[in-house]
Protein backbone atom coordinates (compact mmCIF):
# COMPACT_ATOMS: atom_id res chain seq x y z
CA UNK A 1 0.00 0.00 0.00
CA UNK A 2 1.51 3.23 -1.05
CA UNK A 3 0.77 6.55 0.49
CA UNK A 4 0.90 9.63 -1.70
CA UNK A 5 1.51 12.91 -0.02
CA UNK A 6 -0.69 15.80 -1.10
CA UNK A 7 0.82 17.99 -3.73
CA UNK A 8 1.92 21.29 -2.32
CA UNK A 9 1.82 24.10 -4.84
CA UNK A 10 5.14 25.80 -5.27
CA UNK A 11 5.59 29.51 -5.62
CA UNK A 12 6.27 30.58 -9.14
CA UNK A 13 7.89 33.76 -10.24
CA UNK A 14 5.93 36.00 -12.52
CA UNK A 15 7.34 37.73 -15.52
CA UNK A 16 4.98 40.64 -15.06
CA UNK A 17 5.61 43.05 -12.16
CA UNK A 18 2.70 44.38 -10.17
CA UNK A 19 1.38 47.77 -11.22
CA UNK A 20 -0.76 50.28 -9.36
CA UNK A 21 -4.26 50.08 -10.88
CA UNK A 22 -4.70 52.86 -13.42
CA UNK A 23 -0.95 53.44 -13.35
CA UNK A 24 -0.70 55.04 -16.76
CA UNK A 25 -3.58 57.44 -16.17
CA UNK A 26 -2.29 58.41 -12.72
CA UNK A 27 1.41 58.73 -13.55
CA UNK A 28 0.88 60.78 -16.71
CA UNK A 29 -2.42 62.50 -15.93
CA UNK A 30 -1.43 63.70 -12.45
CA UNK A 31 1.58 65.84 -13.38
CA UNK A 32 -0.16 66.91 -16.62
CA UNK A 33 -3.11 68.33 -14.65
CA UNK A 34 -0.53 69.98 -12.39
CA UNK A 35 0.92 71.69 -15.47
CA UNK A 36 -2.51 73.24 -16.09
CA UNK A 37 -2.88 74.30 -12.45
CA UNK A 38 0.60 75.86 -12.38
CA UNK A 39 -0.04 77.70 -15.65
CA UNK A 40 -3.35 79.12 -14.35
CA UNK A 41 -1.65 80.41 -11.21
CA UNK A 42 1.51 81.75 -12.76
CA UNK A 43 0.06 83.32 -15.91
CA UNK A 44 -2.96 84.97 -14.27
CA UNK A 45 -1.99 88.65 -13.88
CA UNK A 46 -0.92 89.44 -10.33
CA UNK A 47 -1.38 85.95 -8.89
CA UNK A 48 2.24 84.84 -8.78
CA UNK A 49 3.33 88.05 -7.00
CA UNK A 50 0.68 88.00 -4.26
CA UNK A 51 2.16 88.71 -0.82
CA UNK A 52 -0.91 89.19 1.39
CA UNK A 53 -4.47 87.99 1.85
CA UNK A 54 -5.84 91.33 0.69
CA UNK A 55 -3.86 91.09 -2.55
CA UNK A 56 -5.09 87.52 -3.04
CA UNK A 57 -8.68 88.67 -2.67
CA UNK A 58 -8.14 91.44 -5.23
CA UNK A 59 -6.73 88.98 -7.77
CA UNK A 60 -9.48 86.44 -7.18
CA UNK A 61 -12.21 89.07 -7.40
CA UNK A 62 -10.83 89.98 -10.80
CA UNK A 63 -10.61 86.31 -11.86
CA UNK A 64 -13.24 84.30 -9.93
CA UNK A 65 -13.63 81.63 -12.63
CA UNK A 66 -9.89 81.05 -12.83
CA UNK A 67 -9.72 80.70 -9.04
CA UNK A 68 -12.26 77.89 -9.12
CA UNK A 69 -10.29 76.10 -11.82
CA UNK A 70 -7.09 76.53 -9.82
CA UNK A 71 -8.70 74.78 -6.84
CA UNK A 72 -10.24 72.03 -8.99
CA UNK A 73 -7.08 71.25 -10.95
CA UNK A 74 -4.93 71.47 -7.82
CA UNK A 75 -6.98 68.86 -5.98
CA UNK A 76 -7.37 66.61 -9.05
CA UNK A 77 -3.63 66.74 -9.69
CA UNK A 78 -2.89 65.43 -6.20
CA UNK A 79 -5.59 62.73 -6.44
CA UNK A 80 -3.87 61.39 -9.56
CA UNK A 81 -0.27 62.27 -8.78
CA UNK A 82 0.06 60.43 -5.48
CA UNK A 83 -0.84 56.97 -6.86
CA UNK A 84 1.09 57.92 -10.00
CA UNK A 85 4.24 58.42 -7.95
CA UNK A 86 3.81 55.00 -6.36
CA UNK A 87 3.16 53.49 -9.79
CA UNK A 88 6.51 54.82 -10.99
CA UNK A 89 8.17 53.56 -7.82
CA UNK A 90 6.69 50.09 -8.43
CA UNK A 91 8.34 49.99 -11.84
CA UNK A 92 11.69 51.13 -10.45
CA UNK A 93 11.62 48.98 -7.30
CA UNK A 94 12.88 45.66 -8.78
CA UNK A 95 16.26 47.27 -9.46
CA UNK A 96 16.34 50.10 -6.88
CA UNK A 97 13.96 49.11 -4.06
CA UNK A 98 15.31 51.39 -1.32
CA UNK A 99 15.64 54.52 -3.45
CA UNK A 100 12.25 53.93 -5.07
CA UNK A 101 10.54 53.52 -1.69
CA UNK A 102 12.19 56.54 -0.06
CA UNK A 103 11.68 58.76 -3.09
CA UNK A 104 8.02 57.80 -3.50
CA UNK A 105 7.28 58.21 0.20
CA UNK A 106 8.81 61.69 0.32
CA UNK A 107 7.38 62.93 -2.98
CA UNK A 108 3.87 61.55 -2.42
CA UNK A 109 3.74 62.98 1.11
CA UNK A 110 4.94 66.34 -0.16
CA UNK A 111 2.22 66.56 -2.76
CA UNK A 112 -0.46 65.41 -0.32
CA UNK A 113 0.52 68.36 1.85
CA UNK A 114 0.36 70.67 -1.17
CA UNK A 115 -3.44 70.52 -0.90
CA UNK A 116 -3.11 73.20 1.75
CA UNK A 117 -2.56 75.63 -1.14
CA UNK A 118 -5.83 74.62 -2.81
CA UNK A 119 -7.84 74.97 0.38
CA UNK A 120 -6.21 78.32 1.15
CA UNK A 121 -7.24 79.49 -2.32
CA UNK A 122 -10.76 78.19 -1.69
CA UNK A 123 -10.93 80.08 1.61
CA UNK A 124 -9.77 83.26 -0.12
CA UNK A 125 -12.38 82.72 -2.85
CA UNK A 126 -15.11 82.60 -0.18
CA UNK A 127 -13.69 85.74 1.39
CA UNK A 128 -13.68 87.51 -1.98
CA UNK A 129 -17.42 86.82 -2.32
CA UNK A 130 -18.28 88.66 0.91
CA UNK A 131 -18.62 92.36 1.71
CA UNK A 132 -16.16 92.38 4.62
CA UNK A 133 -13.36 94.91 4.88
CA UNK A 134 -10.70 92.84 3.15
CA UNK A 135 -7.84 95.06 4.25
CA UNK A 136 -8.71 94.66 7.93
CA UNK A 137 -9.67 90.98 7.84
CA UNK A 138 -6.71 90.15 5.62
CA UNK A 139 -4.29 91.86 7.98
CA UNK A 140 -5.72 89.87 10.90
CA UNK A 141 -5.39 86.58 9.00
CA UNK A 142 -1.83 87.38 7.94
CA UNK A 143 -0.89 88.18 11.55
CA UNK A 144 -2.18 84.84 12.82
CA UNK A 145 -0.05 82.44 10.84
CA UNK A 146 0.17 79.19 12.81
CA UNK A 147 3.39 77.25 13.26
CA UNK A 148 1.43 74.26 11.93
CA UNK A 149 0.97 76.05 8.62
CA UNK A 150 4.68 76.80 8.46
CA UNK A 151 5.62 73.19 9.19
CA UNK A 152 3.15 71.83 6.61
CA UNK A 153 4.47 74.20 3.94
CA UNK A 154 8.07 73.28 4.76
CA UNK A 155 7.29 69.54 4.62
CA UNK A 156 5.52 70.05 1.28
CA UNK A 157 8.56 71.80 -0.18
CA UNK A 158 11.06 69.32 1.30
CA UNK A 159 9.04 66.26 0.34
CA UNK A 160 8.39 67.29 -3.25
CA UNK A 161 11.98 68.46 -3.79
CA UNK A 162 13.76 65.66 -1.92
CA UNK A 163 11.47 62.90 -3.14
CA UNK A 164 11.80 63.98 -6.75
CA UNK A 165 15.58 63.97 -6.47
CA UNK A 166 15.69 60.51 -4.86
CA UNK A 167 13.34 59.04 -7.48
CA UNK A 168 15.47 60.64 -10.18
CA UNK A 169 18.57 58.95 -8.76
CA UNK A 170 16.70 55.63 -8.84
CA UNK A 171 16.02 56.26 -12.54
CA UNK A 172 19.63 57.25 -13.25
CA UNK A 173 20.82 53.98 -11.69
CA UNK A 174 18.77 52.05 -14.27
CA UNK A 175 20.48 53.32 -17.39
CA UNK A 176 19.94 50.00 -19.17
CA UNK A 177 16.17 50.49 -19.17
CA UNK A 178 15.61 54.21 -18.47
CA UNK A 179 17.09 56.84 -20.81
CA UNK A 180 19.55 59.20 -19.15
CA UNK A 181 17.64 62.27 -20.27
CA UNK A 182 14.47 61.05 -18.54
CA UNK A 183 16.23 60.76 -15.19
CA UNK A 184 17.79 64.19 -15.69
CA UNK A 185 14.38 65.72 -16.41
CA UNK A 186 13.00 64.45 -13.11
CA UNK A 187 16.18 65.53 -11.32
CA UNK A 188 15.80 69.08 -12.67
CA UNK A 189 12.04 69.37 -12.19
CA UNK A 190 11.82 70.57 -8.58
CA UNK A 191 14.93 72.83 -8.73
CA UNK A 192 13.37 74.43 -11.83
CA UNK A 193 10.11 74.89 -9.89
CA UNK A 194 11.89 76.48 -6.93
CA UNK A 195 13.97 78.73 -9.20
CA UNK A 196 10.82 79.90 -10.95
CA UNK A 197 9.13 80.71 -7.64
CA UNK A 198 12.17 82.48 -6.16
CA UNK A 199 13.03 84.47 -9.29
CA UNK A 200 9.42 85.21 -10.20
CA UNK A 201 9.57 83.39 -13.53
CA UNK A 202 6.01 82.27 -14.40
CA UNK A 203 7.22 79.53 -16.74
CA UNK A 204 9.15 77.76 -13.95
CA UNK A 205 6.41 75.78 -12.12
CA UNK A 206 4.49 74.61 -15.22
CA UNK A 207 7.75 73.67 -16.93
CA UNK A 208 8.81 71.66 -13.87
CA UNK A 209 5.51 69.77 -13.88
CA UNK A 210 5.95 69.08 -17.59
CA UNK A 211 9.39 67.59 -16.82
CA UNK A 212 7.73 65.25 -14.28
CA UNK A 213 5.07 64.28 -16.82
CA UNK A 214 7.62 63.28 -19.44
CA UNK A 215 9.89 61.44 -16.97
CA UNK A 216 6.99 59.48 -15.47
CA UNK A 217 5.64 58.65 -18.93
CA UNK A 218 9.00 57.18 -19.94
CA UNK A 219 9.06 54.90 -16.89
CA UNK A 220 5.43 53.81 -17.18
CA UNK A 221 5.32 53.35 -20.97
CA UNK A 222 8.84 52.27 -21.89
CA UNK A 223 10.38 50.41 -18.95
CA UNK A 224 10.60 46.75 -20.00
CA UNK A 225 8.90 44.14 -17.88
CA UNK A 226 11.14 42.46 -15.35
CA UNK A 227 11.71 38.83 -16.37
CA UNK A 228 15.04 38.04 -14.75
CA UNK A 229 13.38 36.40 -11.75
CA UNK A 230 11.39 34.09 -13.99
CA UNK A 231 14.35 32.90 -16.01
CA UNK A 232 15.96 29.63 -14.90
CA UNK A 233 19.51 30.04 -13.74
CA UNK A 234 22.09 28.49 -15.99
Amino acid sequence: MSVTSPRIPTATATDRPWLVPGARIAAIGGPLVLVVCNALVNFTPGWATVESTAQSVDVIRANPGIAEWVVATGVLAVVLLVPGIWAVAARLAPRSPVLAAIGAWLMATGYILSTVLSFTTLQTLYLAQTDVDVAEVGAQLDAQVSWVSIVVSACFAFGALGGGIVLAIAMLRQRAVVPLWAGLLLLLSEPVRMAGLILGLPVGPPLASLFITVAFAVVILRLPEVREAARPSS
